[in-house]
């Protein structure tokens, strides 16, 4: 078996490469701004391949070929599942799709929807070979050692409302262009292995899907990012498996342990304090137990202009879901303020649009619920761990 890559002579942003008696052509085609704007439909028309690779997962290519896909979001089905940190993920990146879009006047990855819409006009199958990106944002997250998670989210949000990080000298960059790519240079500082999760893996997947094409003629459309490295790994073999780049990590088991510890320990030192001082004294941290994790968690709701009644919630179920790992303050809270006040179809259609405004956190309903979650259950950990400090030390 035989296999070269050679530069196209017409354009440096073409790859071709020949493996056996196959043929991979890989174009790096900007995300954004392009002076070469015509050139994967040209190649399209000119050479028809057999087949055509997208670097695009499906999740995102139905929101980008349906904008109104958001309508359909059912927020009490995310509360249920426990997946609002993944959607809070996927409503930044959709932000900073849109600063990006602003500025240059193309949403990110819609030259990849037109080209799908090209090979169906052609009649010519396409498919998108990207990873999910639900699996590439919990990788991103499950892997990143627990001391950098603060520094990540604080870069990402910095960045978000960092106006200047989106100039339009920097979006002419077209190895800039891609949002995953992005946000990736904007967090790299906080995480550097952030490249081989959002640049390397992705390299690997899109090549193993590529590799799985038996067409004579197999083009590969990818962003400039990811040009060479899918080239290469075109070339030689790839180490990784599918099952491994799709496994998402499970949560650390010292989180769980201690999710699962402290609640029993807590619990443990109030009947040790009963034994030694008597019932008074248990009672006596019971109450402050009570008002310490209530009071925060009630707070944070009411400082997310949460309905009273959802304040009410937050108040009641702090302390009592403050000893179970289960379900969360932050749940309790958000569910009953997605079912006293459930979002408008126009706010969870704009819910990209007002994510980068930050008073939109609080008249947006989608976004007021998520920013509930979150202060409401800041305040109920705050709550949980001076309580849980107090009670421990009342034992000696």
């Amino acid at each position: 078996m035989s296999t070269e890559i050679t530069t196209a002579p017409e354009n440096a942003r073409i790859r071709r490469l020949t493996v056996g008696s196959r043929r991979f052509t890989i174009i790096g085609a900007p995300h954004l701004r392009d002076p070469t704007s015509d050139l994967v439909r040209e190649t399209i028309e000119t050479e028809r391949p057999d087949i055509v690779y997208i670097e695009m997962d499906r999740r995102r290519f139905e929101s980008l070929a349906d904008p109104d896909a958001w309508q359909d979001l059912d927020l009490r089905d995310v509360m249920r599942r426990h997946h609002v940190t993944t959607l809070i993920a996927q409503i930044i990146l959709l932000a900073y799709q849109k600063k990006m879009g602003d500025v240059t006047g193309v949403s990110p990855g819609m030259r990849m929807v037109d080209t799908a819409k090209l090979c169906d006009d052609l009649k010519i199958p396409w498919i998108l070979g990207d990873r999910d990106i639900r699996i590439t944002l919990l990788r991103t997250w499950r892997l990143a050692p627990p001391a950098r998670k603060p520094l990540l989210l604080t870069a990402i949000i910095a960045n978000l409302l960092d106006s200047t990080a989106f100039s339009s000298e920097r979006l002419d960059n077209p190895d800039a262009q891609d949002a995953l790519a992005h946000l990736m240079h904007d967090v790299e500082s906080a995480y550097p292995d952030i490249n081989r999760i959002l640049r390397d893996e992705r390299d690997d997947y899109l090549a193993l899907r590529a590799r799985e094409s038996t067409a004579v003629h197999t083009l590969v459309v990818v962003g400039p990012g990811h040009l060479n490295g899918v080239a290469n790994r075109l070339q030689y073999d790839v180490d990784a498996t599918f099952a491994e780049l799709e496994q998402v990590p499970p949560a650390s088991p010292t989180l769980k342990w201690i999710a699962w510890t402290l609640p029993l320990v807590i619990i443990g030192s109030v009947v040790v304090i009963a034994i030694k001082k008597g019932a008074t004294a248990a009672g006596e941290n019971i109450l402050f137990w009570i008002v310490v994790n209530s009071v925060p968690c009630a707070a944070g709701a009411a400082l997310a202009a949460a309905h009273p009644l959802t304040v009410l919630t937050a108040f009641v179920a702090a302390p009592i879901t403050s000893l179970t790992p289960v379900f969360g303050a932050g749940y309790a809270s958000a569910m009953m303020e997605t079912w006293l006040r459930p979002p408008r179809v126009r706010e969870i259609h704009d819910v990209g649009t007002d994510a980068i405004l930050i008073r939109k956190w609080w008249t947006n309903r989608t976004l007021r619920i998520l920013l509930i979650f979150f202060l409401s259950g800041f305040g109920s950990i705050l709550g949980t761990w001076i309580g849980g400090l107090e009670i421990m030390t009342n034992v000696f």
